[in-house]
Order: C-alpha cells, then sequence, then structure tokens
C-alpha cells in the first residue's frame, strides 16, 4: 500500500491507493483505493471495514510479530497539503482514541501534514475536557494505540496543535471561538480551492444524531 499527499491544486489531505489488510487467513481489505478531499466532512462509521481501512490508511495497524510501520509512507519530498483546521467530533470517544489520534500524529511525525494546522476536538458539554486535558487524553491514546509512541521527538510539536470546543445543537458558541483562535494561529482561514480548509472527522456510531 502506498500513501500520498497530492500536489496543492488538488487539496487532498490523504490519498492511499491498494489499501490491503488479513487478519489469519481472512482478507478484510484488498486493494482498496481511498482519497479524503481537503475541506470535506467524512463520516467514519462502525463496521463494513472502515475503521480497518482508515486504521491501514493512517498506519495504525502492523503484523502480529513485526515492528515498524504496516504503511509505505510518502517520500520527503512530497508536497504536503494546505494549512488546514481538522475538528474532530466525538473526540472523547472509542474510536477517536484508538484510531484517529493515533493516526493523525503518526502523519505529523512523518511529515504528511500541513505544515501549518491544528486539530480541535469536540463533544457536548457534558463530556467538554479542557485543552490540557485533550492533550493529555491524546498522548495516552496514541500510547496506547499508536505506532509512534509519545516519546518520538515530534510529539511537543504535536500536542501544541491540539485544543478543544465544545458544541452540541444550539450551542456552539465554544466550539467556533476555537475554531476562529485556530484559524488566526496558522495565519488566517485556509485558501484552498473549492474548500473552505476546514475538515470535519466524525468519530461517532452510525446511530448517534448530528
Amino acid at each position: 500500500m502506498t500513501t500520498t499527499t497530492n500536489s496543492p491544486g488538488r487539496g487532498a489531505m490523504i490519498d492511499v491507493e491498494g489499501v490491503s489488510k488479513s487478519f489469519g487467513e481472512t482478507k478484510a481489505l484488498a486493494g482498496v483505493d481511498m482519497s479524503v478531499p481537503a475541506g470535506t466532512v467524512q463520516g467514519v462509521r462502525h463496521g463494513g471495514g472502515w475503521r480497518t481501512r482508515f486504521g491501514g490508511a493512517l498506519g495504525v495497524r502492523r503484523a502480529r510479530g513485526e515492528e515498524g510501520l504496516s504503511v509505505a509512507m510518502g517520500k520527503n519530498g512530497s508536497p504536503r497539503p494546505e494549512n488546514h483546521v481538522i475538528v474532530l467530533f466525538g473526540a472523547t470517544g472509542d474510536l477517536a482514541k484508538r484510531k484517529l489520534l493515533p493516526g493523525l500524529f503518526h502523519l505529523h511525525a512523518a511529515g504528511l501534514l500541513p505544515r501549518e494546522y491544528r486539530v480541535i476536538g469536540s463533544s457536548p458539554h457534558a463530556n467538554a475536557l479542557t485543552d490540557e486535558q485533550f492533550r493529555e487524553r491524546a498522548e495516552q491514546a496514541c500510547a496506547d494505540f499508536g505506532i509512534t509512541k509519545p516519546s518520538d521527538p515530534s510529539w511537543p510539536s504535536f500536542a501544541e496543535r491540539l485544543s478543544f470546543g465544545a458544541a452540541e445543537p444550539g450551542n456552539t458558541a465554544d466550539l467556533e471561538a476555537a475554531i476562529q483562535r485556530a484559524e488566526k494561529e496558522i495565519g488566517g482561514p485556509p485558501r484552498l480551492p473549492r474548500s473552505s480548509g476546514r475538515s470535519a472527522l466524525p468519530a461517532w456510531p452510525p446511530a448517534t444524531p448530528g
């Protein structure tokens, strides 16, 4: 499998080709291609191989008994995506803990995320975290489930890009403020072709409203 970033004109956050994954003699995925355009909302549902697909694409799985990466990363000279603000809905849930946060850190350590980006975790106010609590949660998630561990020298530069903004229907002020702060920190709202420069990653089961 290969993972690449696209040229800035295409505006893709992730492009993967030939994703394959087997569990013993059972082949879960075979030659799957996937693209995540910048500025789009990508839902990740449980079942149907989607967790396996995103886990393989983000490099958070490896074969039993083997060390190192399970994904062939793009060459160091690959162009980075444009500056971006990523909102992770359901950030206190299991999918974010096991897949998305470790995967984002893995891409950060590999130099495959934008030069300037921010990741904003979000949840309803009843489960809201402070920025520091979200960073601690992300650190534990990467320690428990990621290939690239927080002991990697790149961890501090990833952690400083994390923040949290609670949101729920009719009450989105905290998240809106977090997005505005993030865009200011990266030099203003990103300018991407056919894109707002924001990506949302919902990390909840399909039955969850919203």
